[in-house]
C-alpha cells in the first residue's frame, strides 16, 4: 500500500477524503493528515461546507485536518477551526493577490501565504518543510507574473 511505503521512507501522506467511509479507511490505514475536500467530485461547482462538520466529528484529535475548496471568506475558516486551510483559487482569481492575502491575514493572524494554519498540530520539522515549500512556490509564482 502506498501509505505504508511512504511512511517507510519518512514521507507523511496527505489523504484526501470526501465522506465518513473514506475517513474511517484512512484512519485504519494509519493516516496522520486528512484533507477534507468540500467540493463535489460529481459536480465541481457544488461545495458543501457542512461536510467538514460531519467528517471532523469522527477524526481523532491526533490527526491533522486540512480544509479545502472554494474558501472565499475567513468566516468559513473561523467556523470550522481546522489545523490547516488551502485557499488557492479565491486568492489567485482575485483582482489583487496582495489584497486577498492581507484580508485572510487580518482575519487569521497565523498565515504562511496560501496555507492557513492557526491551529496546527503538525510535527515542527514537517511544518518547517511545508512552509519552505510554500514560500518557494509563492516566490516562483510571483516571479513569472
Amino acid at each position: 500500500m502506498l501509505l505504508e511505503y511512504s511512511k517507510s521512507i519518512w514521507i507523511e501522506v496527505i489523504v484526501e477524503v470526501q465522506n465518513k467511509e473514506e475517513v474511517e479507511k484512512s484512519i485504519k490505514n494509519g493516516a496522520k493528515i486528512i484533507w477534507i475536500n468540500t467540493r463535489s467530485l460529481n459536480n465541481l461547482s457544488e461545495v458543501d461546507f457542512e461536510k467538514i462538520s460531519e467528517i471532523k466529528k469522527i477524526i481523532p484529535k491526533d490527526i491533522a485536518i486540512i480544509g479545502e475548496s472554494w474558501i472565499e471568506m475567513a468566516s468559513h475558516m473561523n467556523k470550522h477551526q481546522l489545523d490547516w486551510w488551502i485557499v488557492g483559487s479565491t486568492i489567485l482569481a482575485s483582482r489583487s493577490i496582495k489584497w486577498s492575502l492581507r484580508y485572510f491575514k487580518e482575519q487569521n493572524d497565523d498565515i504562511p501565504y496560501i496555507w492557513l494554519r492557526p491551529w496546527a498540530r503538525l510535527d515542527n520539522r514537517i511544518e518547517e518543510i511545508l512552509n519552505e515549500l510554500i514560500e518557494m512556490w509563492f516566490e516562483l509564482l510571483h516571479s513569472v507574473q
